[in-house]
């Protein structure tokens, strides 16, 4: 049985990635960034041409880096409030910690649950990546494609927006305690010219 489970209220199942073929993933990716970008037109009243599209990086989002705190069942990964500047989407996570101990995640937006996912279903492809390191094989097929898809990375049913001036706060749920797990958050950040911070 897993530890302090959270609530199942919204909760939603990931995408896996070698559920997606090539096509799909590049048409869910420009998908959400150009919605990204027609919402933040929306909301500047200005063109397009005066915002551009990057991928979100964990300084975007107050974070060193996408390492999650040191575990202990249930912990604030991160709280904070994006300001008046840029706009977030969040579409795929992405865990590349080879002995994993994170099994939930839960994200709130201006106060709201926005979901609440699991991330066993893509625990299952752990055997496959161990035999393949112990075989040292860089490059093979299996019945679920090809060695791009052998990673623990799920895609989100529906992508989750942070508009600009909203907060926002990721928990996470794990079996057990010690240190943290490196998950990333893929998706994209839109923000005026000439504003990216290094």
């Amino acid at each position: 049985m897993k530890g302090d489970k959270m609530s199942n209220y919204l909760s939603i199942d990931l995408v896996p990635c070698w559920d997606l073929d090539i096509e799909q993933k590049m048409t869910i990716r420009n998908s959400v960034r150009n919605a990204l970008i027609d919402r933040a037109v929306r909301e500047q009243c200005a063109t397009p041409d005066k915002f551009i599209s990057r991928p979100l990086l964990s300084r975007d989002l107050g974070l060193l880096s996408w390492k999650t705190p040191e575990l202990k069942k249930g912990a604030v990964w991160v709280d904070g409030a994006l300001g008046d500047r840029k706009c977030v989407v969040i579409y795929k996570i992405t865990q590349l910690s080879p002995n994993p101990k994170v099994h939930e995640i839960r994200m709130t937006v201006s106060g709201a649950t926005v979901f609440i996912c699991e991330l066993d279903n893509l625990y299952c492809i752990i055997p496959i990546i161990k035999e393949m390191k112990r075989l040292e094989i860089e490059q093979i097929v299996f019945q679920i494609g090809n060695v791009e898809n052998l990673r623990m990375e799920g895609y989100l049913p529906t992508a989750i927006t942070i508009p600009m001036n909203a907060t926002y706060k990721i928990e996470i749920s794990s079996v057990d305690d010690g240190p943290g797990d490196e998950i990333i958050l893929g998706g994209y950040v839109v923000e005026p010219r000439g504003y990216t911070i290094a």
